[in-house]
């Protein structure tokens, strides 16, 4: 599969995933890109970090390999533009003199590894393959959050509270008693509340949103 060097809108999510390559040595960024095509993977390559920003976006699906050191934008200075613009790719740095102190930074920020150059093919072909398997479970989760999203809009306000109340592990006669109705009353929101969820059970309810309990939305 041949290279691509356009700048063109990057690849939304659900297209073929892609090892994003930054790095201003364009024999660098080539040998990089034949390595991972060889073996099948798709690659996008930038010779600068400015042109990598300007076609970036938080749909997009793959992995980054990152030089640390770019003349127009260093390689923390985009890891933070990126996590900025919450564009959530897994990061590889590569370098060809990384410090201690710059690895560090780099792993705060959530670098998946930082490999100094000339990179073992084997071990770069692992960590690539690492990172887009990482991506892709990012991908899963974030389909998983959004149909959860969509089914508790779904719900009246007295089902959301009746949820919630579930949520936290009340009884039908605790939210009874909460809501002021009785326990049929009760009973007939919650099972309103199941079937819009799309759940049959209190286990597969809870497994339906903990994506969004685990990071505090769902009734943020």
């Amino acid at each position: 599969m041949p290279n691509t060097h356009s700048d063109s809108p990057l690849p939304s999510r659900g297209s073929e995933s892609v090892v994003y390559i930054v790095d201003d040595d364009p024999a660098v960024g080539d040998a990089l890109s034949k390595v991972l095509e060889t073996e099948g993977f798709r690659t996008r390559y930038f010779q600068s970090g400015r042109a990598f920003l300007e076609c970036c976006s938080a749909s997009m699906q793959g992995c980054l390999l990152l030089d640390l050191c770019i003349p127009d934008c260093s390689g923390l200075d985009i890891q933070k533009t990126l996590a900025e613009r919450n564009v959530q790719l897994p990061v590889i740095f590569l370098t060809g003199f990384g410090t201690l102190p710059t690895s560090s930074e780099a792993f705060r920020g959530g670098a998946l590894d930082f490999l100094e150059k000339p990179v073992d093919r084997e071990l770069l072909l692992d960590r690539v393959t690492e990172a887009l398997k990482m991506d892709a479970r990012r991908g899963v989760h974030d389909v998983q959050k959004s149909t959860v999203v969509e089914r508790v809009a779904l719900l009246s306000a007295r089902e959301r509270q009746v949820l919630h109340y579930v949520v936290n592990g009340l009884s039908t006669k605790e939210m009874a008693k909460e809501l002021g109705l009785s326990h049929r009353t009760v009973d007939t929101h919650r099972a309103h509340m199941m079937r819009k969820m799309g759940c049959s059970t209190l286990l597969q309810l809870m497994r339906a949103i903990s994506p969004l309990l685990d990071e505090g939305g769902l009734f943020g």
